[in-house]
């Protein structure tokens, strides 16, 4: 079946569906590169009340990507404020997740670009975005116009994995309008 997506605001009562992708994305993304242990230690329980705090707390901007079908979630982002400053970038994607039978189809980009627009209009102009070293789509961001700025070592569970802050240095080009998605 094809499904027409379609981008909104985020809102609390997506939490669920929120969390449920971001833990499917990390079990089926890093299953083999990060341990078991960690991987099975996430829980949508922990994950919507993180995203809770961060949503409510009023800074951040959440979009999800949803089918005009069955309103289904299929996907998320979330950024605002950059949380540990670099020098330079005022902004931070938090995160993007999509289901991975809806990746490759341009949802993940129209969803950078709707929180790219949102970072423009409050006055962001530039952010940035940790992503792991060993992620297989990093090149993704890339592809959106990212360069890699700086790298970082980050404990997840028992692993100890490298992280790569890739960075927008004028958002305005990607902030651009997009076509909508059929």
């Amino acid at each position: 079946m094809h499904y027409q997506i379609a981008i909104r605001e985020g809102l609390e009562q997506d939490l669920d569906s929120i969390a449920r992708v971001l833990v499917n994305g990390w079990r089926t993304t890093f299953r083999r590169l990060l341990s078991d242990e960690f991987l099975q230690g996430m829980t949508v329980e922990n994950q919507v009340e993180r995203h809770r705090r961060t949503m409510l707390a009023g800074a951040a901007s959440y979009f999800v990507a949803h089918s005009r079908q069955t309103d289904a979630i299929v996907g998320f982002v979330s950024g605002g404020p950059i949380r540990h400053p670099v020098p330079r970038y005022e902004a931070e994607l938090y995160a993007l997740y999509l289901q991975r039978s809806f990746q490759g189809q341009g949802i993940g980009a129209k969803l950078v670009k709707t929180l790219a627009r949102r970072m423009v209009v409050q006055e962001m102009p530039r952010m940035l975005v940790w992503v792991l070293a060993i992620n297989p789509n990093r090149a993704f961001y890339e592809r959106l116009g990212a360069r890699p700025l700086t790298t970082n070592m980050l404990k997840l569970g028992p692993d100890e994995v490298e992280e790569i802050a890739y960075v927008w240095d004028d958002l305005s080009r990607l902030a651009a309008p997009v076509p909508e998605l059929s």
